[in-house]
């Protein structure tokens, strides 16, 4: 195997399909809400925290086994139980060319889940290619006590200038340039101290001395 291309979807307002029973069905339907997506679980045994989430209108719960059609309209699905829901959803989701991740089957799935750590628009995602998972989440336990909600805040701040960063007429060097001079700026460790008039002076001061033009609020 020469690897996994890792990337990042967009899963605001699209339907992932989740099949099967076990814990693991709860826990991907609850992170798939995380990100915004529309649920639906297909579940002859749906849990109790499944139900809870139907009967809230959370997910839309269709409580018998699987069927093809309940792939319909789907940009992703997972799969997780017997050994029959699972070769039932892997055919139709090649039949349907829905992107299918197997839970704990890392050659049975077109896509697999890393590790995930989030620091509100940061995502940082381990993978070991389905080798060693648990390992994946030593490696983000680890990085969850460097990476504070500084980071968080850092990304509010940042996303409240990128628009007027983008269209200042700057080159593509230049404002890259910006941006690396603003994550190696002290605008981190002041955040880290609790001090954000000091960050968003630092962030000002950084634009103003490469001629970035300054946006957001204060």
């Amino acid at each position: 195997m020469s690897g996994y291309y890792p990337v990042f979807l967009d899963l605001e307002g699209r339907l992932a399909m989740v099949a099967g029973a076990g814990p693991e069905v709860e826990a991907r339907a609850g992170a798939l809400l995380e990100v915004g997506a529309r649920v639906r679980v297909v579940s002859a045994r749906p849990s109790a925290e499944v139900r809870a989430l139907a009967r809230a209108r959370r997910i839309e719960l269709r409580e018998r086994p699987f069927a093809p059609e309940d792939l319909d309209g789907a940009a992703i699905a997972i799969a997780a139980g017997d050994a029959l829901t699972i070769q039932t959803v892997r055919a139709a989701a090649s039949a349907a060319r829905v992107p299918l991740n197997v839970v704990d089957r890392p050659e049975l799935c077109d896509w697999i889940h890393g590790a995930v750590l989030r620091r509100g628009r940061l995502v940082v995602a381990i993978s070991t290619s389905g080798a060693a998972p648990a390992l994946g989440v030593r490696l983000r336990d680890r990085l969850a006590g460097e990476l504070g909600q500084e980071y968080a805040r850092f990304l509010e701040i940042a996303a409240e200038h990128r628009a007027s960063i983008a269209a200042s007429g700057l080159s593509f060097e230049d404002r890259r340039r910006v941006w690396y001079r603003l994550a190696d700026s002290g605008v981190l460790a002041a955040l880290r101290d609790g001090d954000e008039s000091r960050a968003r002076a630092i962030f000002a001061a950084e634009l103003a001395a490469l001629g970035a033009p300054a946006g957001g609020t204060a």
